[in-house]
Protein backbone atom coordinates (compact mmCIF):
# COMPACT_ATOMS: atom_id res chain seq x y z
CA UNK A 1 0.00 0.00 0.00
CA UNK A 2 1.25 3.57 -0.72
CA UNK A 3 1.32 6.23 1.51
CA UNK A 4 0.69 9.72 1.04
CA UNK A 5 4.16 10.58 1.23
CA UNK A 6 5.56 8.47 -1.13
CA UNK A 7 2.95 8.64 -3.54
CA UNK A 8 4.50 9.21 -7.09
CA UNK A 9 4.02 12.40 -9.17
CA UNK A 10 2.27 10.78 -12.02
CA UNK A 11 -1.12 11.58 -14.75
CA UNK A 12 -3.21 8.63 -14.44
CA UNK A 13 -6.88 8.72 -15.86
CA UNK A 14 -8.98 9.52 -12.54
CA UNK A 15 -12.75 9.00 -12.53
CA UNK A 16 -15.12 11.35 -10.31
CA UNK A 17 -18.57 10.15 -9.20
CA UNK A 18 -20.99 13.04 -9.29
CA UNK A 19 -24.10 13.20 -7.56
CA UNK A 20 -26.90 15.72 -6.30
CA UNK A 21 -30.51 14.92 -5.22
CA UNK A 22 -30.92 18.35 -2.95
CA UNK A 23 -31.73 21.96 -4.52
CA UNK A 24 -31.31 22.47 -8.40
CA UNK A 25 -29.63 18.95 -8.78
CA UNK A 26 -28.79 19.63 -12.54
CA UNK A 27 -27.50 22.91 -11.62
CA UNK A 28 -25.03 21.77 -8.95
CA UNK A 29 -23.74 18.74 -11.57
CA UNK A 30 -23.57 21.32 -14.71
CA UNK A 31 -21.57 23.66 -12.64
CA UNK A 32 -19.07 21.16 -10.88
CA UNK A 33 -18.49 19.98 -14.25
CA UNK A 34 -17.10 23.18 -15.42
CA UNK A 35 -15.41 23.94 -12.08
CA UNK A 36 -13.27 20.67 -12.51
CA UNK A 37 -12.43 21.51 -16.03
CA UNK A 38 -10.26 23.96 -14.62
CA UNK A 39 -7.86 21.62 -13.24
CA UNK A 40 -8.76 18.34 -15.00
CA UNK A 41 -8.58 17.67 -18.95
CA UNK A 42 -11.81 15.81 -19.11
CA UNK A 43 -11.20 12.98 -21.16
CA UNK A 44 -15.09 11.89 -21.09
CA UNK A 45 -18.03 12.79 -19.04
CA UNK A 46 -21.69 10.28 -18.87
CA UNK A 47 -24.93 11.35 -19.67
CA UNK A 48 -26.73 11.55 -16.40
CA UNK A 49 -28.51 8.72 -14.59
CA UNK A 50 -31.50 9.15 -12.10
CA UNK A 51 -31.53 6.63 -9.03
CA UNK A 52 -33.35 5.94 -6.02
CA UNK A 53 -31.40 6.76 -2.70
CA UNK A 54 -29.60 3.13 -0.96
CA UNK A 55 -29.57 2.56 2.64
CA UNK A 56 -31.49 5.64 3.42
CA UNK A 57 -33.70 5.36 6.78
CA UNK A 58 -35.59 8.53 6.15
CA UNK A 59 -37.11 9.68 2.48
CA UNK A 60 -35.31 11.57 -0.07
CA UNK A 61 -35.37 12.58 -3.63
CA UNK A 62 -33.88 10.81 -6.31
CA UNK A 63 -30.29 11.41 -7.11
CA UNK A 64 -29.03 12.45 -10.21
CA UNK A 65 -25.46 10.72 -11.18
CA UNK A 66 -22.63 10.77 -13.99
CA UNK A 67 -19.15 9.92 -13.85
CA UNK A 68 -16.14 11.63 -15.28
CA UNK A 69 -12.90 10.54 -16.61
CA UNK A 70 -10.00 12.97 -16.56
CA UNK A 71 -6.74 13.31 -16.13
CA UNK A 72 -4.37 15.48 -13.84
CA UNK A 73 -1.19 16.64 -12.40
CA UNK A 74 -3.13 16.57 -9.02
CA UNK A 75 -1.96 14.14 -6.41
CA UNK A 76 -5.01 12.37 -4.86
CA UNK A 77 -5.51 14.21 -1.50
CA UNK A 78 -4.24 17.12 -3.76
CA UNK A 79 -7.38 16.22 -5.81
CA UNK A 80 -9.69 15.54 -2.90
CA UNK A 81 -9.21 19.05 -1.20
CA UNK A 82 -10.26 20.48 -4.37
CA UNK A 83 -13.63 17.94 -4.73
CA UNK A 84 -14.34 19.04 -1.12
CA UNK A 85 -13.92 22.74 -1.84
CA UNK A 86 -16.18 22.44 -4.55
CA UNK A 87 -18.90 20.22 -2.59
CA UNK A 88 -18.81 23.58 -0.42
CA UNK A 89 -19.52 25.97 -2.07
CA UNK A 90 -22.19 24.35 -3.58
CA UNK A 91 -23.85 23.83 0.31
CA UNK A 92 -22.16 20.42 0.98
CA UNK A 93 -23.19 19.62 4.73
CA UNK A 94 -21.86 16.81 5.93
CA UNK A 95 -24.32 15.91 8.68
CA UNK A 96 -24.78 11.93 7.99
CA UNK A 97 -23.91 9.39 5.54
CA UNK A 98 -27.12 8.92 4.59
CA UNK A 99 -28.01 12.48 4.58
CA UNK A 100 -29.59 14.05 1.10
CA UNK A 101 -26.93 16.31 -0.48
CA UNK A 102 -26.56 19.28 -2.85
CA UNK A 103 -23.26 17.55 -4.17
CA UNK A 104 -21.23 14.30 -3.84
CA UNK A 105 -18.07 14.28 -5.50
CA UNK A 106 -16.23 11.02 -5.29
CA UNK A 107 -13.02 9.91 -6.25
CA UNK A 108 -13.50 6.51 -7.69
CA UNK A 109 -10.63 4.95 -8.84
CA UNK A 110 -7.08 6.95 -9.21
CA UNK A 111 -5.54 5.28 -12.05
CA UNK A 112 -4.63 1.26 -10.63
CA UNK A 113 -3.25 3.28 -7.20
CA UNK A 114 -4.62 1.12 -3.99
CA UNK A 115 -4.65 3.68 -1.02
CA UNK A 116 -5.84 3.54 2.62
CA UNK A 117 -6.14 5.93 5.31
CA UNK A 118 -7.92 8.13 7.64
CA UNK A 119 -9.19 10.29 4.88
CA UNK A 120 -8.64 8.75 1.42
CA UNK A 121 -9.67 4.81 0.27
CA UNK A 122 -8.78 4.48 -3.49
CA UNK A 123 -10.96 2.81 -4.93
CA UNK A 124 -13.41 3.75 -3.65
CA UNK A 125 -14.99 1.44 -1.43
CA UNK A 126 -18.75 0.73 -3.33
CA UNK A 127 -17.26 1.18 -6.22
CA UNK A 128 -18.35 -2.25 -7.38
CA UNK A 129 -21.81 -2.44 -5.45
CA UNK A 130 -23.16 1.21 -6.89
CA UNK A 131 -24.98 0.78 -10.47
CA UNK A 132 -25.41 4.34 -9.80
CA UNK A 133 -21.77 4.83 -10.63
CA UNK A 134 -21.07 1.81 -12.80
CA UNK A 135 -23.77 2.59 -15.33
CA UNK A 136 -21.97 5.81 -16.38
CA UNK A 137 -18.64 4.32 -16.35
CA UNK A 138 -20.17 1.49 -18.70
CA UNK A 139 -21.40 4.37 -21.28
CA UNK A 140 -18.20 5.62 -21.15
CA UNK A 141 -15.51 2.42 -20.58
CA UNK A 142 -17.86 -0.86 -20.52
CA UNK A 143 -14.15 -3.04 -21.47
CA UNK A 144 -12.42 -0.33 -18.59
CA UNK A 145 -10.44 -3.43 -16.33
CA UNK A 146 -10.68 -2.27 -12.48
CA UNK A 147 -8.56 -3.53 -9.96
CA UNK A 148 -11.32 -6.05 -8.78
CA UNK A 149 -9.93 -7.17 -12.43
CA UNK A 150 -13.65 -6.95 -13.62
CA UNK A 151 -14.96 -4.82 -16.57
CA UNK A 152 -17.03 -2.51 -15.67
CA UNK A 153 -19.74 -3.94 -17.78
CA UNK A 154 -19.23 -7.20 -16.04
CA UNK A 155 -19.42 -5.23 -12.18
CA UNK A 156 -22.50 -3.34 -13.74
CA UNK A 157 -24.04 -7.05 -14.36
CA UNK A 158 -23.81 -8.09 -10.48
CA UNK A 159 -25.79 -4.53 -9.88
CA UNK A 160 -28.42 -4.93 -12.36
CA UNK A 161 -31.31 -5.14 -9.74
CA UNK A 162 -30.71 -1.56 -8.37
CA UNK A 163 -32.98 0.58 -10.21
CA UNK A 164 -31.41 3.41 -12.61
CA UNK A 165 -32.36 4.98 -15.26
CA UNK A 166 -31.03 7.70 -18.12
CA UNK A 167 -32.09 11.29 -17.51
CA UNK A 168 -32.44 12.84 -20.61
CA UNK A 169 -31.70 16.77 -20.24
CA UNK A 170 -30.80 19.60 -22.86
CA UNK A 171 -28.41 21.34 -20.35
CA UNK A 172 -26.16 18.25 -20.05
CA UNK A 173 -24.31 17.08 -22.70
CA UNK A 174 -22.01 14.18 -22.07
CA UNK A 175 -18.69 13.94 -23.70
CA UNK A 176 -17.12 10.68 -25.26
CA UNK A 177 -13.59 9.78 -26.29
CA UNK A 178 -11.88 13.31 -26.07
CA UNK A 179 -8.44 13.47 -27.53
CA UNK A 180 -6.90 9.56 -26.82
CA UNK A 181 -9.63 8.53 -24.24
CA UNK A 182 -10.86 5.90 -26.81
CA UNK A 183 -8.13 3.90 -25.57
CA UNK A 184 -9.43 4.37 -21.84
CA UNK A 185 -7.67 2.32 -18.99
CA UNK A 186 -6.94 2.94 -15.33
Amino acid sequence: MITSTEFPFTDPKIWIGLGSNLGHSLTHLSEARCELSKDLEILGISSLYSSAPIDCPEPQNDYLNAVICATSYLKPLELLKLLLNIEQKHGRQRLGYHDARTLDLDILLYGNQQWADTTLTLPHPALYQRAFVLAPMNEIAPTLLLPNDDTVAHALSKVADQQISLFENSMWQPLFFKSNANHLSI
